[in-house]
């Protein structure tokens, strides 16, 4: 880390590094290569039929991230400060575990190729891997009434006095997925099946209809405005076909993300030793959705490549889907 002051300003700049060996990774150990069906899982010399999919919590693949971040800090009067971070980074793994796959939306959380001869097609961008990571803070305390710098005393300073702003402003890229479907031909259990890409990836940044409670989604496979991705970029693996498809783990990254939450602090003076605080809470103060992931399966186009929800990890009390919320509140101190 090098850090240096300029005057109020504080600046800093690091690089933070990451490497896992050998991480505990869910896998299944009985799988099979492409084409060999059930006889050719590789407990099958030892069980017979009996065995099917047979998962393990096993140290196999690594991991790796790499980072630029980077912050400045300007510090105001009494306990006013503004300050900014921002992280370039890159996370490469070979699966996510179970409590990333279900905060990011990913799928599965387990290894997609675990048959010994497909490991490496697991390498890919982490599903938590974000490459732009801004913040933009502040605490503001309004320069007016006792012990401040302006209106000290009289109406404006009892009107004015006290006030507090404080806001958390975040935009962040999106997270990566997979494109997954067909190849019923590829026989491989144990194995995941991925689409081929048959043209170039085209982000539109559609966002599809939310769909009603019991029917499809409502977006035509031809309708590009309702669309994330362009969907003819990929295909089905031809049923006739023993093989994987041609794209990989992770090649698409979903829709970035924006949150701003911001609050007003109002300090009233009881006595010399009470003080009575009143808070004004908004979060996601701009109403701006957090979306989900698209749509991931290309055997399913009515739905393949729409966003029809948000991103949401209620009840694991880190965020909400962008809807705004606002809270108020009083506190008594003394």
């Amino acid at each position: 880390t090098i850090q240096r002051e300029f005057g109020r300003l504080l600046a800093e700049a690091a690089y933070v590094g990451n490497r896992g060996v050998r991480l505990l990774t869910n896998e299944n150990i009985n799988s099979a290569p492409a084409g060999g069906g059930d006889s050719g899982r590789l407990l099958y010399p030892v069980a017979n039929k009996n065995w099917g999919n047979v998962n393990c919590l096993c140290p196999d693949g690594p991991s790796w991230y790499n980072s630029l971040q980077t912050k400045v800090t300007w510090r105001l009067h009494g306990a006013s400060a503004i300050g900014g971070v921002y992280t370039f980074s890159r996370a490469l793994n070979w699966t996510d575990n179970e409590e990333e796959a279900w905060v990011f939306g990913a799928q599965g959380g387990y290894l997609f190729w675990p048959y010994p001869a497909y490991k490496s097609r697991n390498l890919a961008l982490a599903t938590y891997d974000r490459t732009h990571n801004f913040r933009f803070y502040g605490v503001y305390e309004l320069p007016f009434g006792p012990k401040q710098r302006w209106a000290k005393s009289g109406i404006l300073g009892t009107l004015a006095g006290g006030w507090q702003v404080n806001w958390l402003l975040s935009r962040l890229s999106g997270t990566p997925f997979s494109i997954f479907g067909g190849g019923a031909g590829l026989n491989a259990p144990g194995n995941q099946q991925t689409a081929d890409q048959v043209g170039p990836v085209r982000i539109l940044g559609g966002v599809g209809p939310a769909p009603v409670t019991g029917a499809s989604v409502s977006c035509a496979p031809t309708d590009m405005s309702c669309h994330y991705f362009d969907p003819t970029a990929f295909a089905a693996v031809p049923s006739a076909q023993v093989r994987f498809g041609t794209s990989g783990r992770n090649i698409i990254r979903g829709p970035g993300f924006f949150n701003l939450d911001a609050s007003i602090f109002r300090d009233f003076r009881i006595t010399e030793r009470v003080k009575l605080q009143v808070r004004v809470e908004m979060f996601g103060a701009t109403n701006t959705p957090h979306y989900s992931n698209p749509g991931t399966d290309v055997t399913n186009p009515a739905a393949f490549g729409v966003i029809t929800s948000t991103f949401s990890t209620a009840g694991r009390g880190t965020g909400t889907g962008g809807e705004r919320q606002t809270w108020f509140s009083a506190r008594v101190t003394f």
